[in-house]
This record gives C-alpha cells, structure tokens and sequence, in this order.
C-alpha cells in the first residue's frame, strides 16, 4: 500500500517561507529609501543654510556699500540741490528701492532652487512607495 504524504502542508510552509522574505526585503527596501532621503534632506538643508550664511554676510556688506555710496551721493548733490533734508530723503529712497529690488531678487532666486534640488529625491520616494504598495497588493 502507498503511503500518502500530505503536500498541502508542505507548500503552505514554503509559501510562507517565501511571503516572509518578501516582506522582509520589502522592509530593508523602505528603510533603505527612507534612509536615503533623509540624507538626500540633510545635504540639502546643509547647502541650503551654507548659501543663506553667506548670502546674509554678503548683505550686510552691501548694506554697509550702499549705505557709504548714498552718502558720497547725498554729499554730491549740494551744489544741485542746497536743501541737505531733500538730499537725504533722495538718498534714503534710492536706498530703499535698490535693497528691496535686491531682496526680491535673491529671495525669488533661492527659493528656486530650493523647490528644484528636491524635487528628484522627493520623485524618487514617492515612486518607491508606489511600487511597494503595488507589490503588497498583488
């Protein structure tokens, strides 16, 4: 007489077997991506405030630049213009209006680049976590 080996026991352990693995290297992949981005964020935030420390020194020197020039300019002005208050009142407003000007411009500019560094990163993961729900899914 055959004996009878029940198999349904033994492919319900390797099916097991198998979906333990899958999860598992489900898991190292979302801790890898994961991992990634937070230095992906950290080099980002590194460079980011490294150009904003020099950018605001760079300010203050211009700050200081602009402000000895308005004042060549005001003293510059005394044979057209005899009212020393109307020169300096000229000279606060083009003061004014080239650091504004500056300002938006540079602000406009960095948070540019700001938006652009991480988009690819941010893509990235967002794929990943894509891709990893579709395979717990199917």
């Amino acid at each position: 007489m055959p004996i009878l080996v029940d198999t349904t026991t033994q492919q319900d352990h390797k099916l097991a077997t198998v979906m333990r693995e899958v999860a598992r290297d489900l898991k190292t992949i979302a801790t890898d991506e994961i991992e990634l981005g937070q230095h992906a964020l950290a080099d980002h935030l590194g460079r980011m405030f490294t150009k904003a420390a020099l950018a605001l020194l760079g300010a203050i020197v211009a700050l200081f630049g602009m402000a000895m020039l308005c004042t060549a300019g005001v003293v510059a002005l005394a044979p057209a213009i005899p009212q020393l208050w109307l020169r300096l009142l000229l000279g606060a407003a083009v003061y004014l209006a080239i650091g504004a000007g500056a300002t938006v411009f540079f602000s406009r500019r960095i948070a540019r680049e700001a938006r652009t560094t991480l988009a690819t990163p941010a893509h990235e993961f967002a794929d990943t976590v894509d891709a990893i729900q579709k395979g717990l899914s199917h």
